[in-house]
């Protein structure tokens, strides 16, 4: 029996990817460098990266219910807000 998913990419990191999520075509990877990554899931490619903590992983991401912010958090004890400016 089939699980019904089927791989259709890759995103790529150059360290582990710790936490994620998905704003409509947008995903955001936290990497364990410190680092979101934000790939476009359409055309499968990297939008741009971004420093969110000088020291330790991104090792959480929540959007708010109106999916208008990101808040992403890590080890460094600093939590860090994005605006989706559509």
């Amino acid at each position: 029996m089939s699980s019904g998913f089927k791989a259709v990419g890759s995103l790529v990191t150059k360290a582990i990817i710790c936490c994620g999520v998905v704003h409509r075509n947008v995903a955001v990877a936290g990497c364990g460098d410190g680092n979101l990554i934000f790939y476009d899931i359409d055309e499968m490619k990297t939008l741009y990266g971004f420093g969110a903590a000088s020291a330790g992983p991104i090792s959480c991401l929540k959007l708010n219910d109106t999916h208008t912010r990101l808040v992403a958090g890590g080890d460094n004890g600093h939590g860090l807000v994005l605006h989706f400016g559509y």
